[in-house]
């Protein structure tokens, strides 16, 4: 069953390394179904199941460029510059934690959470994927 969710994850990723949200690709959808995509490939990795070691590539590199444009769009809310984004959403947070499991810091966390409020501009507090906590953490968590 396994193997089987990572072959049809694999037939549906874009070119451009996205998650397929539909049968018809909506951009919406993407956003928020690439990063679940990646984060189901990190897990069948950590339990020996054989990726396309592409594939994988395609979707990190996905969620880097999401961040990429996530950034400098918060950091032009104060002068409401497009495009600008008022704060980090829970999508930001998920996207950082996938990125951060699967070895990519981009250095904007330290190593506690101290100072995230400077690191990253109006992070939601109770948003269920903490960017500074991993999966692996979470999941080890009481």
């Amino acid at each position: 069953m396994v193997k089987e969710g990572v072959r049809a994850l694999t037939e549906m990723q874009l070119s451009d390394g996205a998650g397929a949200g539909s049968a018809a690709g909506a951009s919406g959808a993407i956003r928020h179904t690439t990063p679940w995509s990646c984060m189901a490939l990190q897990i069948a990795q950590q339990n020996d199941v054989a990726l396309c070691p592409a594939c994988w590539k395609r979707g990190v590199e996905w969620l880097k460029r999401y961040q990429a444009e996530q950034v400098p769009a918060m950091k032009n809310a104060d002068q409401r510059i497009d495009p600008w984004k008022g704060r980090a959403d829970n999508l930001d947070a998920f996207v950082y934690m996938v990125l951060v499991d699967a070895g990519v810091d981009d250095g904007r966390c330290e190593s506690s959470c101290t100072g995230i409020e400077t690191t990253w501009p109006c992070m939601p507090r109770r948003c269920s994927a903490w960017p500074c906590t991993s999966w692996e953490t979470r999941r080890s968590s009481p």
